[in-house]
């Protein structure tokens, strides 16, 4: 089969190295509670890229890609019959798989914390295998290992435990879009639902909204009926789609002020009394952005943190302020599978969600490199796919 391989990470933004290749690797074989994956397609996420450029580190060689949508083609031994009945009973074609694979064993996952699952973290995000500690993914020529950055989506076959992977329902629109389902809706779910709890009619703002966590924020929020709903990015163009297509009531292009504090009070302006908001999304991963969600919130608010950002970057934070007027900052790194995934399905399948109007771009396999390059260069609306099959 073929993947795009990442051997060595580095800038991409107007320099393409041609780091990322394709290569051919083994089909893999699912393991003990695992299934097999015809990859339909991958989607381009910020964290992927993160990777690529060595801002945050992950074995190499290594197969990008963690949202994915693709046919079930094979059981590994040890898939219980009610998974089997759960995933084939309904007739689907394709199936979606989130980034987040939880154990269901760890003690994080008893607790019912599976979104922040310690075997995942420490097998996946650490040594780029599965729970196992073995990847499934070897190159057919010398067989050397190649890690899975979560599935390694960026192949044309993958592997996924079987608690993470579930059958799409009936859709409108191309079922290669649904691998947004697994990160981009997914990540922005989670946030809203289990970070900031976010109750029917409160005020929210989005920094970052353009992208594609930032505008499902925008989009769930809407079905949230918050008022308002302020997005915060840097080009208008982009700031239009959030306001005409993603659910916007107020846009804030920040770019056109001369520094933080105006950006502040301009966000702080649209709000009752210029109090402030309910709940502020960052979805960015910057020091100053970071700052900002903290600093428009009003007293007794929630500052949620979705961006990842270079694991050298720190911000600075108000202490005083933040205790005196019992300001909540709490990070949010996805949504809980097992039991948030069922209900971005139910969502989708009522009409409560739109995927294909936040597709702006797709690539083929072998483009897998310049879709990073577009999304470091900031080309890319919302989100863009990888296909197998273009």
């Amino acid at each position: 089969m073929l993947s795009s391989v990442l051997r060595e990470g580095g800038p991409l933004l107007g320099n393409l190295k041609r780091s990322m290749k394709l290569e051919r690797l083994h089909i893999p074989k699912p393991r003990r509670g695992e299934v097999l994956l015809k990859t339909t397609s991958c989607g381009v996420c910020h964290t992927d890229l993160h990777v690529i450029q060595k801002e945050v580190p992950f074995p190499m060689p290594a197969v990008m890609g963690h949202e994915v949508c693709g046919e079930l083609v094979d059981f590994g031994p040890s898939v219980s019959e009610q998974e089997r009945i759960r995933l084939t009973s309904g007739g689907a074609t394709h199936f979606v798989a989130p980034f987040i694979m939880p154990c269901g064993e760890c003690h994080q996952c008893v607790e019912g914390q599976e979104d922040i699952c310690d075997t995942f973290f420490a097998m996946n995000r650490v040594k780029g295998t599965l729970y196992d500690g073995e990847t499934r993914y070897f190159t057919e020529a010398s067989n050397e290992p190649i890690a899975m950055y979560s599935m390694g989506g960026l192949s044309q076959y993958t592997v996924v435990p079987v608690s993470s992977v579930f059958p799409l329902p009936p859709v409108s629109f191309p079922p290669h879009q649904a691998a947004i389902l697994g990160c981009a809706i997914f990540t922005a779910y989670g946030a809203i639902k289990n970070a900031a709890d976010l109750q029917v009619g409160q005020s929210v703002c989005v920094i970052g909204a353009a992208g594609g966590v930032g505008s499902n924020i925008l989009q769930i929020a809407r079905a949230y009926q918050c008022y308002p709903r302020i997005a915060v990015d840097v080009n208008d163009e982009k700031l239009a789609a959030c306001r005409d297509v993603f659910g916007a009531t107020h846009t804030i292009n920040s770019r056109s002020f001369s520094s933080a504090d105006e950006v502040r009070d301009a966000i702080r302006g649209v709000t009752d009394y210029g109090r402030g908001l309910d709940v502020s999304f960052e979805a960015i991963g910057k020091p100053a952005t970071f700052e900002l969600a903290i600093n428009i919130v009003k007293d007794g608010g929630k500052a949620v943190m979705v961006g990842i950002a270079d694991v050298k970057d720190k911000a600075s934070v108000p202490i005083t302020h933040v205790v005196r007027r019992k300001i909540m900052v709490h990070g949010s790194y996805g949504a809980k599978t097992r039991k948030d995934m069922p209900e971005i399905l139910k969502l989708l399948a009522n009409g409560s969600l739109e995927v294909s109007r936040f597709i702006s771009r797709e690539y083929t396999l072998e483009q897998s490199e310049e879709a990073y390059a577009d999304l470091a260069d900031g080309k890319i609306q919302g989100r863009a796919v990888v296909r197998m099959d273009g």
